[in-house]
């Protein structure tokens, strides 16, 4: 991966707490709990007469504290080929993406300015678990380049926002 495709990674730091905002005022904590970054210099060959000839990725894995409950979410970027964009694949809670090309991330508000380079996770694109028995389901999510996670809803309307400190 470029030194660019590696920002979605290597702009967060285990540890990173960030605190998000309802417009009620409720506050929830992001923390996040592990990066790892593989094949990120050297192309491999996964199978000798394949045409992929380069694989390397990102993981980010956050957990969320909402309220009295606990739940994890999961960034997944992904370059399959030299000279291909991104793929993006993602989780939160019981929401699950996979597969988005990086032509899905488009510009998103946050507090403050509009944000670049954001892929925008919602019901167009992802799908409930088929476990999922929660009433109030997380219905979208947006994860920026730049800043990580910025902000979220669930299906009752409610939404979070990160609080920056500008």
């Amino acid at each position: 991966m470029t030194e660019d495709d590696l920002q979605w990674a290597t702009n967060r730091k285990v540890g990173e707490a960030m605190i998000f905002e309802s417009d009620e005022g409720e506050q929830d904590t992001v923390v996040i709990t592990s990066i790892d970054i593989y094949n990120s210099i050297n192309p491999i060959n996964t199978y000798p007469n394949s045409m992929t000839d380069y694989l390397a990725g990102a993981d980010i894995k956050y957990i969320v504290r909402h309220n009295q409950d606990y739940f994890d979410g999961w960034l997944g970027i992904e370059k399959r080929n030299n000279g291909e964009s991104l793929w993006f694949s993602a989780h939160f809670d019981h929401r699950f993406a996979y597969n988005l090309k990086s032509q899905d991330y488009s510009f998103c508000v946050s507090h403050v300015e509009t944000v670049a380079d954001c892929v925008i996770i919602n019901e167009n694109n992802s799908r409930l678990g088929k476990h999922n028995k929660q009433t109030n389901p997380v219905l979208s999510f947006v994860w920026s380049k730049e800043y990580g996670l910025i902000q979220y809803s669930f299906k009752d309307g409610t939404m979070y926002k990160r609080k920056f400190n500008y």
